[in-house]
């Protein structure tokens, strides 16, 4: 089995340590048991090995590091404004989600690069 290996920009936040990384998912999983399967790759990023981070926010680009063949992508005012509005939308229909997120977001959102590699 290999690793995947991936290129993620995220405009959002990061809940980071394993204790508060278990805490916040066991919120998010009473909010919404579903969670998990429903949202996972479309408004977070997990660290399913470790359990040491996880990211939340409008995913503006998640790609196969090593196997898309788009491994470039242009991040323009377009992508920005489809993916803020897909993640308002989904804040907006889940309001118990939102609730949990709203506990866990320090300060203003940041714009983090990073590779996920699972």
């Amino acid at each position: 089995m290999g690793l995947d290996n991936h290129t993620v920009v995220i405009y959002g936040w990061k809940v980071e340590g394993r204790d508060k990384v278990s805490e916040f998912e066991e919120k998010l999983e009473n909010a919404n048991e579903d969670w998990w399967d429903e949202f996972i790759d479309e408004y977070f990023i997990v660290d399913s090995m470790m359990g040491n981070y996880t990211y939340f926010g409008a995913i503006l680009v998640d790609y196969d590091a090593e196997w898309d063949d788009d491994a470039e992508v242009v991040i323009d005012d377009d992508l920005i404004k489809k993916c803020t509005a897909k993640y308002n939308k989904f804040i907006k229909d889940n309001p118990e989600i939102s609730k949990v997120l709203d506990e866990y977001k320090e300060d203003e959102p940041q714009l983090y690069v990073f590779q996920h590699i699972w």
